[in-house]
C-alpha cells in the first residue's frame, strides 16, 4: 500500500555562483510509490538598498533531483534551501535544510549619497554611505577628487577603508567634485554620481613691490605686483594718507578680479595737493558671501610733482612818510602757506607801477626798498608773486597813496661804468708797477726824484704848476653822480700821465716812483700834484 514518501538525501550544491545556484539531491530511501516531484523550497532575507529586508521563501517544483536555482539569487547572499518529494498520496517529510552562500561580486556603483561638511578655503571633509548593494565584503573606498585651475584639471585618488575622509591642502575659492567606488574581493566599483562643492576665500596675498608710476603734481600712479596666489574674488584699495594731517585721505578703489590674470596691479589716486607728501598704501580685499579677509602693504612715502607756487602771504607796502626824505616804498611779505608752495621756491618776483620796475631776488630776501620817480600818479601798485622751476604763480598786489610832496627818489645806479673804470685803473697800475721794477733792475732812471741837472742839456727842466684840484680833490659824492666822477677822473689822469711823458723825453736821468693806491702824487721839479687814484714822483 502507497503512503507518503521518505525525505531526498545528499542535498548539495554542485555550483555556486553570484546570480545561481545548481543544486543536486537524490531519492527519499523510503519512496512508498512513485515519486512525482519534488519541490525545492530555499528561504532567504529580501533584498532591499543599503540593508536587509524580512526573510521570503519561493517554492519551485521540479520533476529531475537537480536544479538550477537563479530567481532572486543575489551576490554574496545567504540561502537555506531544503527538498521534499511528492507522490499520489501526498508530499512527504523535507531534507535536512543545506545553508548556502552565493559567491561575491563587484559592488554596485550607486555610491550617490555623498556630501560635504566643515569646508574651509584649504580643507573640507567628505563623507558617503556605502553602496546600495554591497555584493560582498566591502574591502576599501576609492576617493577621487577633481579640481579645474585655469585651463588644467586634476584628479587626485586615496584608498581607504572607512566612509569619510578629510581632504588637506584644497586651494581657495575653487571648485571640487569628488566621486566614490566601492571595493571587495571581487575587484572594484565604478565611479558614478559626483559630488561638488567650493572652498572659501582666504586671506589675499599682501600687495608687494609698491612703487609709483607716472606721478604729477595732483595725481600718482600706484603700481604693485600682481599676486600669485588666488584667494577668492579680490579687489585693491588705495589710500593716499595726508603725511601732515592723518585725517585727510584719498581713496581709490579698482575692479573686482575672478582670477590671478584679472587682478588689479595699478591704480590712480587723483585731486592731491602739488609737491606735497602722501603715505601711501594698498589694500587687497578678498569677499565673498558672509566672509571678509584683508592684507595691507607695507606704506611708502611719495611726493607729488611741483607746480606754479600760491600766492604769497603778508604783503606789505608803506610810503615814505618824511618828506625830507626821498621818495620810496617799503615792501615785505612772506612765502605762500606750505600747502600753497607747491615746490622749492626759487625767485620772488617784485612789480612796481612806478616806472613799471620789475625785480627778482632770491628766495631768502622778503623785503627790499624801491625808490620811486616823480610823476602825476599818487597810488603806486606792487606786485609779488612766487617762482617755482614750473614757472611764475599768481602775484598778491597792494596799492598805496605816495604824497606827491615828498623828494624824488634816487633811481639804482648804473655800475658799469664804474666797473670798467675800475678795471682800467687796475690795468695801469699793473703796468706803473711794472716800469717801476724794470728800472729798477736795470738801472736806468726816467726821472728825479729831485731837481736834477743834466750834463747835456746844462739847465733845469721845470714843468709849470697844473691846477688839478677841481678834478681830483676829494670829498662826498652823490651815489648817481659817481659814474660820471669816475670817467672825468680818468680823463685828467691820462692829462697828467700825458705831461709826465713829454718830461721823460726831455730828461732821460729822471726817475719814476710809484706808490700808494688811494691818492697819488705827481712831481715835476720838487712840485707835487695830487690825484684821487695814484701817486707820482718824479
Amino acid at each position: 500500500m502507497e503512503d507518503i514518501p521518505g525525505k531526498p538525501v545528499n542535498v548539495s550544491s554542485v555550483d555556486i555562483g553570484k546570480n545561481s545556484i545548481v543544486l543536486t539531491w537524490k531519492p527519499p530511501i523510503e519512496r512508498n510509490g512513485i515519486v512525482l516531484k519534488y519541490t525545492i523550497t530555499y528561504m532567504f532575507k529580501e533584498r532591499v538598498c543599503r540593508g536587509l529586508g524580512g526573510y521570503t521563501s519561493k517554492y519551485l517544483p521540479v520533476n529531475s533531483t537537480s536544479y538550477t536555482l537563479m530567481d532572486s539569487i543575489y551576490p554574496h547572499w545567504n540561502y537555506s534551501i531544503w527538498i521534499n518529494a511528492s507522490n499520489s498520496v501526498g508530499t512527504g517529510n523535507v531534507s535536512d535544510t543545506v545553508d548556502i552562500s552565493t559567491i561575491e561580486e563587484r559592488p554596485s556603483s550607486d555610491i550617490d549619497s555623498i556630501s560635504s561638511a566643515m569646508v574651509t578655503s584649504t580643507n573640507a571633509t567628505i563623507k558617503w554611505s556605502d553602496p546600495c548593494y554591497l555584493n560582498g565584503i566591502l574591502t576599501a573606498y576609492f576617493v577621487e577628487l577633481n579640481t579645474t585651475v585655469g585651463e588644467s584639471r586634476g584628479f587626485d585618488e586615496w584608498k581607504i577603508d572607512r566612509r569619510n575622509i578629510v581632504l588637506y591642502g584644497l586651494l581657495p575659492f575653487r571648485n571640487y567634485s569628488v566621486r566614490v567606488k566601492a571595493a571587495n574581493s571581487a575587484g572594484n566599483g565604478t565611479y558614478n554620481a559626483s559630488h561638488r562643492f567650493q572652498t572659501d576665500i582666504d586671506v589675499p596675498d599682501s600687495p608687494s613691490d609698491v612703487t609709483t608710476g607716472d606721478v604729477t603734481c595732483c595725481s600718482i600712479e600706484v603700481r604693485w605686483k600682481r599676486a600669485l596666489n588666488f584667494t577668492g574674488p579680490t579687489q585693491y584699495t588705495v589710500i593716499a594718507t595726508d603725511y601732515h594731517n592723518t585725517s585727510i585721505e584719498f581713496i581709490n578703489t579698482t575692479h573686482v578680479g575672478w582670477w590671478t590674470d584679472e587682478l588689479a596691479n595699478t591704480s590712480v589716486v587723483l585731486g592731491l595737493d602739488q609737491f606735497w607728501r602722501y603715505s601711501i598704501k594698498v589694500i587687497a580685499e578678498t569677499t565673498y558671501g558672509n566672509l571678509t579677509y584683508r592684507h595691507y602693504s607695507t606704506p611708502v612715502i611719495i611726493t607729488t610733482a611741483e607746480d606754479r607756487p600760491g600766492k604769497v602771504q603778508n604783503l606789505n607796502v608803506t610810503a615814505e612818510k618824511d618828506l625830507q626824505k626821498p621818495r620810496k616804498l617799503y615792501v615785505s611779505w612772506d612765502p605762500p602757506i606750505e600747502r600753497d608752495l607747491n615746490g622749492i621756491i626759487v625767485h620772488y618776483e617784485i612789480y612796481c607801477t612806478n616806472g613799471n620796475q620789475t625785480i627778482v631776488t632770491t628766495p631768502s630776501y622778503r623785503s627790499l626798498i624801491i625808490p620811486l620817480s616823480i610823476d602825476s600818479v599818487t597810488n603806486v601798485t606792487v606786485q609779488v608773486r612766487a617762482e617755482t622751476s614750473v614757472g611764475l604763480g599768481e602775484h598778491e598786489e597792494s596799492t598805496v597813496e605816495v604824497d606827491p610832496r615828498s623828494k624824488a627818489g634816487i633811481s639804482a645806479p648804473n655800475l658799469i661804468p664804474a666797473i670798467v673804470g675800475g678795471l682800467s685803473a687796475a690795468v695801469v697800475v699793473i703796468a706803473i708797477v711794472a716800469v717801476f721794477v724794470y728800472t729798477k733792475r736795470t738801472n736806468r732812471v726816467c726821472f728825479s726824484a729831485k731837481t736834477v741837472e743834466s750834463g747835456q742839456i746844462g739847465k733845469e727842466i721845470e714843468i709849470s704848476e697844473l691846477a688839478t684840484e677841481y678834478v681830483f680833490k676829494t670829498g662826498t659824492i652823490l651815489l648817481a653822480a659817481f659814474p660820471d666822477h669816475v670817467e672825468k677822473m680818468h680823463k685828467d689822469s691820462n692829462l697828467l700821465f700825458a705831461v709826465a711823458f713829454k718830461v721823460k723825453k726831455r730828461c732821460r736821468s729822471c726817475i719814476v716812483y710809484c706808490s700808494s693806491y688811494r691818492n697819488s702824487t705827481f712831481i715835476f721839479s720838487g712840485r707835487l700834484f695830487i690825484c684821487n687814484l695814484f701817486i707820482y714822483k718824479l
